[in-house]
């Protein structure tokens, strides 16, 4: 299965009380997808000096990076090439046993040019929402946002480390059209502002740039 998505995205990071005052204001706007809650796994793509990250991190107006994705639940690995422009996404995907075609070209191109290998595994808690009125709206939650650098087998493990401190949640907004107005007036209202906040980016910038490497402390109290 090859999939090919391009949609407008917009990241904020929500406090829990800034997630609970936002989810009260929502109510009967949303609606919860068909998956609800569940677990995502990520194992990004990066160079031994972490030129990707880094590059992105400097804001050109083209950028790319390459992860496999996992969702709780599912048997199936996807490979995913993203590709961002503006803030303008196109996600290009593939099942890890997807016959060679076009999408399985371009990540073979990807890696033979780049040389990536993988560099830290991102885990983290979704729980996401589709609009009642629009299909097209969709709005994902991520909560106790993990990572570690030791393993990339898609399995939780005891060196995980938490990105936030204080419980922060992700929020995205993800649509093929701009922000709906309603939309826009609650978040302005609660004063709720986008932010360039990658994962990837953050971990990168907060740990990785200073450790060189994830060092197994922090580790994430078991529930």
């Amino acid at each position: 299965m090859e999939t090919i998505f391009q949609r407008y995205e917009q990241k904020y990071i929500l406090s829990p009380n800034a997630f609970q005052q936002l989810m009260h204001a929502l109510r009967g706007r949303l609606q919860e997808d068909r998956y609800g809650r569940y677990v995502v796994r990520n194992v990004y793509y990066d160079t031994d000096d972490f030129a990707m990250i880094r590059r992105s991190l400097s804001k050109p107006g083209y950028k790319e990076k390459l992860r496999m994705r996992q969702y709780e639940g599912s048997p199936y690995v996807f490979i995913e090439l993203k590709k961002k422009v503006g803030k303008t996404v196109y996600k290009r995907r593939m099942l890890t046993h997807a016959p060679i075609r076009q999408i399985k070209r371009e990540i073979e191109w990807f890696l033979n040019t780049t040389h990536a290998l993988p560099k830290v595994a991102i885990s983290y808690d979704r729980q996401a929402f589709v609009s009642a009125d629009d299909p097209d709206l969709r709005i994902t939650f991520d909560a106790r946002v993990r990572f570690q650098c030791d393993t990339f087998d898609f399995l939780p493990h005891d060196t995980e480390r938490l990105l936030f401190e204080q419980e922060e949640i992700i929020m995205e907004i993800k649509t093929k059209n701009a922000i709906p107005v309603w939309l826009g007036q609650i978040l302005s209202a609660l004063k709720i502002f986008p932010c360039s906040c990658s994962k990837y980016g953050m971990i990168y910038s907060r740990y990785l740039a200073k450790e060189g490497v994830c060092s197994p402390v922090s580790l994430i109290p078991t529930r």
